[in-house]
Order: C-alpha cells, then sequence, then structure tokens
C-alpha cells in the first residue's frame, strides 16, 4: 500500500501532527520498504500452513464459515423382470458452521525517527514491522493447533470428531528395551488402522509427532549394521506416508494436556482447511503522541475438519500401552 504525502497528513490531521512535504514523502517510500521486507521474511518455524490446506473462496467480509457435509439413504436391491418396487435413494446435508474473528497488532515509529531517516537518507528498521507480522502469524499458528474454546474456533489437534487410539500399540518409545522394530510396527498399525477405521475410504499421508516420539524414530535402528532408523524404515516402505513432521504444538496435545500426541492423516483440502479469510493487511498509520502506529490485522476461522474419519489421534505412546 503506497501513501501518498497528502494521504499521510489527511490521515493525521486529527492529531494535528503534519510532516513537511519530504518528510511525508520519506515516511511513505520508508513503509513501502518496510511493507517489502515483510513480505519477503520467510517464516520456517511456522508450520500450520505445511501442515493443512488454507481454504480460498473465503469472503473477507464474512462472519461465519459454514459447510455442508453431504450423505446418502438408500441401497439397490435385485429385482425381477418389470418390477415396480425400485428401492428409492436420497441425498441429505449437514450445515456447519463456524465463527470468525479478527486478529490485531500493531508497530510504530516516533516522530524523531522518521525526521532522522529523512535527514540521513537511510531506510527506517523493518524489524518493527516484521514482528508485528510474526506475532500474527503466531497467534494463527496456536489457534490453528489447539482452537480457542472461548471463542469457539476449532483447532487441528483437539477435534471431538476425530477417533483416538489409546491402546493396541507397543508403546513406551522412550523406555531403554523398546527397539526401532517394535516403533516401526506401530507406526505401520497406526497407517493401516486409518486406513481400516475410513472403509479404505482415506489414506494417510502425513503424520505429526511430538519431540520426545520424533527422537525416537530418528535415534532408534531397525538394522544395527546399515544403521537405518525407525523413521527411515518407515518412509521408505509406508505405501501411502510421505512426511512425518516434528511439531512442537504435539507435546501437550493429548487428551489430559500433559503429554504427546500423534496425528495422521490424510492432507486433502477434501478433508481439512484452515480458514484464513485476511491473511495479512496494513492501514494508513496513526497518531499516538509523538510516534506514528501503523495498525496490523487478520482474520481466522481455526482449522475446520470436514471429514473426521481422515484422521486419527494416538496418545498415549510414551506410556505402556
Amino acid at each position: 500500500m503506497r501513501l501518498s504525502a497528502n494521504q499521510i497528513n489527511r490521515a493525521l490531521e486529527p492529531a494535528k501532527l503534519r510532516l513537511d512535504a519530504n518528510e511525508a514523502l520519506v515516511f511513505s517510500r520508508q513503509l513501502e520498504h518496510v511493507q517489502a521486507e515483510i513480505v519477503r521474511t520467510e517464516y520456517p518455524e511456522f508450520m500450520l500452513r505445511k501442515l493443512v490446506p488454507q481454504s480460498e473462496a473465503v469472503d473477507e467480509g464474512a462472519e461465519t464459515f459454514t459447510w455442508r457435509l453431504w450423505n446418502r439413504a438408500g441401497q439397490a436391491k435385485m429385482i425381477a423382470n418389470y418390477a415396480t418396487d425400485l428401492p428409492n435413494v436420497a441425498n441429505y446435508a449437514s450445515e456447519n458452521t463456524t465463527p470468525i474473528k479478527g486478529i490485531g497488532a500493531s508497530y510504530s515509529y516516533s516522530i524523531q525517527e522518521i525526521r532522522r531517516a529523512a535527514k540521513a537518507n537511510v531506510a527506517l528498521n523493518a524489524e518493527l514491522g516484521i514482528t508485528a507480522r510474526e506475532t500474527i502469524e503466531q497467534e494463527i499458528e496456536k489457534i490453528g493447533a489447539l482452537g480457542d474454546s472461548a471463542l469457539n474456533l476449532p483447532g487441528l489437534l483437539n477435534n471431538a470428531n476425530v477417533t483416538t487410539m489409546t491402546s493396541g500399540y507397543v508403546g513406551n518409545w522412550d523406555a531403554a528395551g523398546t527397539t526401532g522394530i517394535q516403533i516401526l510396527r506401530d507406526l505401520r498399525l497406526f497407517e493401516s488402522r486409518l486406513v481400516k477405521s475410513s472403509k479404505n475410504l482415506h489414506r494417510p499421508t502425513t503424520v505429526v509427532v511430538g519431540s520426545t516420539t520424533y527422537e525416537m524414530m530418528t535415534s532408534k535402528e531397525v538394522d544395527t549394521t546399515n544403521h537405518e532408523t525407525a523413521l527411515s524404515a518407515f518412509l521408505r516402505t509406508s505405501p501411502n506416508v510421505r512426511e512425518v513432521i516434528y511439531w512442537p504444538y504435539m507435546d501437550l496435545a493429548d487428551a489430559q494436556g500433559d503429554g504427546e500426541r500423534i496425528l495422521v492423516y490424510e492432507k486433502n483440502p477434501r478433508n481439512l482447511k484452515l480458514v484464513v479469510p485476511v491473511d495479512y493487511e496494513e492501514f494508513p498509520p496513526q497518531t499516538d503522541n509523538l510516534s506514528f502506529k501503523v495498525p496490523c490485522h487478520a482474520r481466522l476461522g481455526g482449522v475446520v475438519v470436514q471429514r473426521p474419519l481422515a484422521l486419527m489421534y494416538i496418545d498415549g505412546i510414551l506410556d505402556g500401552a
């Protein structure tokens, strides 16, 4: 968003704080520089957008996100010639709605910082703008992971409709006696269990784990001669899973909120979506005493799971099962 000197001064008019033409022009160009730096900055530490496909068709002005789950009823049957009792089939839909809420942050430059930059012809420090962008992204990451019960925003790791597996596997991955072969068997069990529970409708592509779980997968070997780890062997031999990702939010994501959880799922926008109608935007600077504040904004509807059978949680993996 490029602002002219007149636009900046009009925005500041209520406070009667004005920049001269050169200062306003420098400020406008400096804001362009800051905004360009914000856009160029990468955020590899934020994983949510890698884990969940983002919904593309949500209007910026929407207050809610509504989706419909279609189902069917009835079945065909064998009939005789000239039969008149053909069974009737029907489709029906259940409607689901999640709210969309705003996320805000801001950054400021003092009048002296702007005038000093104008005099010295140097760039304003873009770190404040980058930090504002990061704080908004961090809030999207947190709510996308765990939801917000007070705002009724859904998260990826605690959806009530997703099945949780708590037994039937070896577990005790961090125990000294647990081998890489046992960890590999557990991983294969998780994969096949999702396929079976969804009646072969879904095939998991992604596994997300916590810190200790990931450490065990990458340190315990299935082959002491070639030193292949359980993780390497699983990815090499799995017919479906293509990625295993460590995410810090998994460390306290189990049902009790005090232990690690594993997420196994089919990453597909038909199954789950990150609802972000407004990704990130900045508004014209506003006066705040002897500084100029730049408001920043985003809008979030959380992570919507449209096909719960495409996901499965596993709890207690560091305990015996």
